[in-house]
């Protein structure tokens, strides 16, 4: 499970842990996180948006931003 946050985060749960604190904290925004989406073609992917700007991709299995674009106007 996945959360945008208004602080720029995007936090990544274990639900299987039943813990509520986040398993990884994703920082590569300078702005408020939008939206995020899991891809319906690959549940390791997961996508946010942001008012950066920035469309950032993330493979949640290691934590990280695997790519990015940047659009025209804040999303």
């Amino acid at each position: 499970m996945a959360s945008a946050q208004e602080d720029s985060i995007v936090a990544l749960y274990d639900i299987n842990t039943k813990k509520n604190t986040p398993t990884a904290i994703l920082t590569n925004h300078k702005a408020a996180v939008r939206g995020i989406a899991f891809s319906p073609l690959n549940k390791l992917l997961l996508a946010s948006i942001s008012l950066d700007k920035a469309i950032n991709f993330y493979d949640i299995n290691k934590h990280k931003k695997v790519s990015g674009l940047v659009a025209p106007e804040p999303l």
